[in-house]
Formats: C-alpha cells, sequence, structure tokens
C-alpha cells in the first residue's frame, strides 16, 4: 500500500517498533479505501488525512496498545511516531477565544474514523489470505509444519444483562467462559473470562497465522479445530506435511503431532 511517510526524518535513528509499522504498512494490499473514506467525510472537518488516522489505527495493534485512549496518548507523547502517522502541531481555536496546541486527534475524532473505517473497509480476511498466498510463493517450507493454538481475547464492553441491547456498552457476540489453572498438590484456580475466542491454525516455524476462527469465548478449541482442518483448501493440505496441538488428559498437558 503506497502510503506517503517521513521516513527520511529518521534516518540516523533506531526506530525498532516504528519500523514494524512501516513494514506492515508497505504489504497492505491497494485499494480504493482512501478515497471512500474521503468521500464519506466530505462535509466534516479535515485537520488530519484518514491516511493518518489508517497508520495510527494499525499502529495500535503493532504497538500492541489496548484501547483507543493509549494510542492517543502514546501519539501526544511519542514524536516519532506523530511524525510517521503524519500527525502535524496545529492550533484550535477555543469557544473562549484562545488558541490551544493540539499534537493529535480526540478520542472523539479517532471513534469516528474507525466507525468509517469499519462501514467501508473491504473484507479483512481477504487481505490476510493475499498475504498468507504470497508467503506460500514466496517461502518454498511454509505451511509444512502447522500447529494448532487457541487465544482468549477479553472484551472490555460491559456485559450485558438478561436483555441484549443494541448500543455500544456491550458487545452482544462475546460470552463468559471458565478456565481452570492446575498448580502443585492438586490445586485448581479458576478464572472467568468475558469476550471472544481465536482459534488459529499456524505456520510453526514461521509463527504466521494461515488460517483462523473468532468464537465467543464459550466455544472449545477441539470442536472448532475439527472444523477448520475439514475447511483447509488444497493448497494448504498439498504443502502441510504434520500438525502439532497441545492435548490435555486430566491435569496433564503435552504437545501431539499428526502426519498430514
Amino acid at each position: 500500500m503506497k502510503i506517503i511517510t517521513q521516513l527520511n526524518l529518521f534516518e540516523d535513528h533506531e526506530m525498532g517498533d516504528l519500523e514494524k509499522i512501516l513494514t506492515v504498512l508497505d504489504g497492505l494490499p491497494e485499494t480504493n479505501l482512501f478515497q471512500c473514506l474521503e468521500e464519506r467525510r466530505r462535509h466534516g472537518r479535515r485537520d488530519y488525512s484518514v491516511q493518518s488516522y489508517f497508520i495510527a489505527y494499525v499502529s495500535k495493534f503493532i504497538l500492541q496498545l489496548e484501547t483507543d485512549q493509549q494510542l492517543i496518548r502514546h501519539l501526544n507523547m511519542n514524536s516519532q511516531l506523530r511524525q510517521i502517522c503524519g500527525f502535524e502541531t496545529h492550533g484550535v481555536k477555543l469557544k473562549n477565544g484562545t488558541r490551544k496546541l493540539v499534537h493529535a486527534p480526540s478520542k472523539s475524532a479517532f471513534s469516528r474514523f474507525i466507525q468509517d473505517l469499519v462501514e467501508l473497509c473491504p473484507d479483512i480476511e481477504y487481505w490476510v489470505q493475499s498475504g498468507v498466498s504470497g508467503l506460500y510463493e514466496l517461502l518454498p517450507d511454509f505451511g509444512k509444519e502447522l500447529a494448532l493454538d487457541g487465544k482468549l481475547i477479553e472484551s472490555y464492553a460491559t456485559p450485558y444483562g438478561q436483555k441484549k441491547k443494541k448500543d455500544k456498552r456491550s458487545d452482544l457476540d462475546a460470552d463468559f467462559t471458565c478456565k481452570e489453572r492446575h498448580g502443585k498438590n492438586g490445586y485448581v484456580k479458576k478464572e472467568n473470562y468475558y469476550g471472544f475466542r481465536c482459534h488459529l491454525i499456524v505456520d510453526a516455524h514461521y509463527e504466521l497465522p494461515i488460517t483462523w476462527e473468532v468464537t465467543p469465548a464459550s466455544k472449545g478449541e477441539q470442536t472448532v479445530a475439527k472444523k477448520m482442518i475439514s475447511h483447509l483448501s488444497e493448497k494448504v493440505l498439498d504443502r502441510a506435511q504434520y500438525l502439532m496441538a497441545k492435548l490435555k488428559t486430566g491435569n496433564q498437558a503435552h504437545l501431539a503431532s499428526w502426519v498430514v
């Protein structure tokens, strides 16, 4: 994806995680997404470009920030991140006539952008699968060793009550699950989670996803794994040689592998 960034500003500096942002952006496919976003906000304020908002949105995940507020706080503190995104400090006139220096968009402005992005963005799965197809062509050993994995994703929304209200304060698709952690001397600690579960089939060597499915947290990994395996494409099955998964027997967990 062709996004103009001020990379020349960092030629003499170690960027660390900031360089990962540029690498991810370079790997995204070309779409008319930015044009659609510009048309959608035709009559709104244009303090920053939609490209700047999009880079900030991608940065949130690369920097492992959990909330939009954490991202905005990070932007206000990190001038290099602002320059990569294209956020320039400017003055805003307040109602009392004074001017205030603004370094990054407000939480409400960023939330409006995400809402537009959700409505207009092409299928994210298509973007990822196009990248996976590219890896199969570039790396002859990619996809030979597969592994099953699952990850609980906690929701920060308010859990719904007896009635599911269709507002933004709760995740209507999320639900509860209980996870047991076994310690020494038979000690069992139960932890409750509210949210989702991401079921993954990954390349075990490169640690990159090949396919995935997101379900409510209560959906068991074994049931979903059987469904995912049955839906693997011929390209994946032709390349795959081994499939590994963690199996639990009683209180013990061990790694098992099968020849595909």
